[in-house]
């Protein structure tokens, strides 16, 4: 990336704040522990989500038990943002590979999406100061990420799932956020067109203005529509694949895996109609400290699930035919 500084620093400079001692590479914050390597090899043993979801909670309490300003809580996230992108990157160099006799479907061995629920439609109840620091930083982290190599190269393509065209939004941001999709996709598209592989291409989807409900009931208008104009007969209101098709998430496949930081146990109204066989991990940890180590073992208990999707005794974590 072309500025390596943290979110965090970039951001006390822009407000004058005072920069608060916290690492510029989150990358080098993760704790080490004992059994680092035990679990390096857990997670080889296993299959790994397809596509991971993060509920990124935590951020304001982060900032209140180092009695720091909540802005700073959610600057530390961001980097966290950056930082769990880059690991899923590193971590993951291997194509999809057939499970063989074992198995009907392609047992994954790297993540190809992951989705980050960056401001949902509830958040509009939150003070406007803490609504404005929140999209000031989104705006921050897409003019930045559009420098990264990965999106450059073509080897991150970014999407967006929300209503973008709320005017509650700043313009800037959604036009920055806009560019960051435009370029990634054309990377990508460009990469494909010189037939270079893309098996290593991580699809990131930032959640903003999004909600669950709000997602399900747009599509239903968009289902009814349809079927009022002749488009479809009214008998497709029967099958399920109506709705998923209208989503604003109908690119992407259903998470296999949702990860919760900040100790609370909810979706929050977060990939609802998605979620009906995701695995749900809860964790303590706030968001900014979602280290290395966290995100192993959330990864280590994803791998020792046994996904049935309805059924009984599947193969562990092989998808249904």
């Amino acid at each position: 990336m072309a500025n390596d500084h943290s979110v965090l620093e970039s951001y006390c400079n822009l407000t004058a704040s005072p920069v608060y001692p916290y690492p510029s590479n989150l990358e080098q914050s993760a704790s080490p522990v004992a059994s680092d390597s035990e679990t390096e090899n857990e997670t080889n043993n296993f299959d790994v989500p397809r596509h991971i979801a993060f509920i990124c909670d935590g951020n304001s309490r982060w900032a209140e038990l180092k009695s720091l300003p909540k802005s700073m809580g959610h600057a530390a996230g961001a980097d966290r943002v950056i930082n769990v992108i880059s690991r899923l990157r590193q971590s993951q160099p291997q194509q999809p590979t057939s499970t063989g006799d074992k198995g009907n479907a392609l047992k994954c061995q790297r993540v190809q999406y992951c989705t980050l629920f960056a401001f949902s439609t509830e958040n509009w109840s939150r003070p406007a100061s803490e609504i404005a620091t929140i999209f000031t930083l989104i705006e921050k982290v897409a003019i930045q990420y559009q420098q990264h190599d990965a999106i450059r190269n073509g080897q991150i393509q970014i999407e967006v799932v929300g209503n973008l065209d709320d005017n509650r939004i700043p313009e800037g941001t959604r036009s920055e956020l806009r560019k960051l999709q435009r370029d990634s996709q054309a990377a990508c598209d460009k990469r494909r067109d010189q037939e270079i592989d893309n098996h290593d291409v991580l699809t990131v989807c930032l959640a903003i203005n999004y909600g669950g409900r709000a997602d399900i009931l747009l599509a239903a208008k968009k289902l009814a529509q349809s079927i009022v104009s002749g488009e479809i007969p009214p008998a497709a209101i029967n099958d399920e694949i109506e709705i998923s098709s209208r989503l604003s998430t109908s690119s992407l496949p259903d998470p296999d895996l949702i990860i919760r930081t900040g100790g609370e146990k909810r979706l929050s109204n977060f990939l609802l109609w998605n979620a009906a066989y995701s695995e749900l991990y809860f964790s303590d940890v706030l968001w900014p400290d979602f280290d290395e180590v966290a995100l192993k073992d959330a990864l280590v208990w994803y791998g020792k699930r046994n996904r049935r999707f309805g059924g009984r005794g599947r193969e562990r974590n092989t998808l249904p035919k």
